[in-house]
């Protein structure tokens, strides 16, 4: 998307990613929640989760310019002007100037995806595309291609799954998360580290020498 400069997808998948927020908490966002944080020279948002508990969440400088990237594309105020701006207004609007909301979100994803280039689908189609048996609980049943359905929950997922592979502890990843439960983000990662815990990547690749 950022090669096709379809700013308003890019941006929506990249702060998502970056971010590891919920969608619905997307959706809420609000001007106000930016803020600056004086002591590490850094914007970060404020994000109500379920229970109405607060996460601080801080924005790479890539992500903020991705921001305000859409904000230009949809003819709104960037963040140097924040002070003109309602804090109440969304932070993030669609094209018609209101805010999104989960339902509308999901199915702006399907569009898009949709409306890309045929060759450009093929692509994300093999991405987003893994193996599994007909029936995962009988060994002898066929095994069959299976596309991972791409919604905005996805690139929460995609958060859990960069931070595991930087080595950041689970614990961390799943205060990040905002996850009550660290079980939650085991099962966010569960194929992740079923490969990472793999006896073959304990390897002494001095045993065989070039064999292996």
């Amino acid at each position: 998307f950022e090669e096709l400069r379809h700013i308003p997808m890019f941006t929506i998948i990249h702060v998502l990613t970056t971010t590891g927020i919920r969608n619905s908490e997307f959706c809420r966002l609000k001007v106000g929640d930016v803020a600056f944080d004086s002591i590490n020279q850094c914007y970060y948002l404020n994000v109500i989760a379920k229970g109405s508990k607060l996460r601080q969440i801080p924005l790479r400088d890539k992500t903020l310019k991705s921001i305000n990237l859409f904000r230009y594309a949809r003819g709104l105020k960037p963040f140097l002007e924040m002070s003109k701006i309602d804090p109440n207004a969304p932070l993030f609007t669609t094209n018609t100037g209101g805010p999104f909301n989960s339902s509308y979100l999901a199915k702006y994803f399907h569009r898009q995806i949709a409306a890309l280039p045929s060759d450009r689908r093929d692509e994300v189609r093999e991405v987003f595309s893994y193996k599994e048996r007909e029936d995962p609980l009988d060994e002898n049943s066929p095994i069959i291609n299976k596309e991972i359905k791409i919604t905005p929950h996805l690139f929460r997922h995609a958060f859990a799954i960069i931070s595991s592979q930087s080595n950041i502890e689970l614990h961390k990843i799943s205060q990040s998360l905002g996850h009550e439960n660290i079980q939650t983000t085991k099962i966010y990662l569960e194929k992740v580290m079923a490969i990472e815990s793999h006896a073959i990547n304990s390897w002494d690749l001095n045993l065989f020498g070039d064999y292996i």
